[in-house]
């Protein structure tokens, strides 16, 4: 499980990865096996290997979907009005 803000998330979605950063245009994707990589606040890269899924950002907020390969990534929702907060459960 990962909690705390991030200032980059990228992703690897079907028409190849891409990095979402705050005020990020309203997008949802599929998402293809390979790695979830976020930054946070201090510059520490956080890496999830994900077997596909979807993500959606909206308003700052971004809702990733998909299956980590070591179990089950529940959900992670990304929000914040200058930062982009990360909160990530697992079943």
């Amino acid at each position: 499980m990962y909690k705390g803000e991030a200032s980059t998330v990228t992703v690897p979605s079907l028409q190849g990865p891409f990095t979402m950063l705050e005020h990020h245009a309203a997008i949802v994707a599929i998402l293809e096996k390979g790695k979830v990589t976020l930054t946070d606040l201090n510059n520490e890269i956080h890496e999830f290997a994900i077997n596909g899924g979807f993500c959606e950002q909206h308003e700052n907020t971004v809702i990733i979907c998909a299956e980590v390969e070591s179990g089950k990534w529940n959900g992670a929702a990304l929000n914040e009005a200058k930062r982009v907060k990360v909160e990530n459960e697992r079943e």
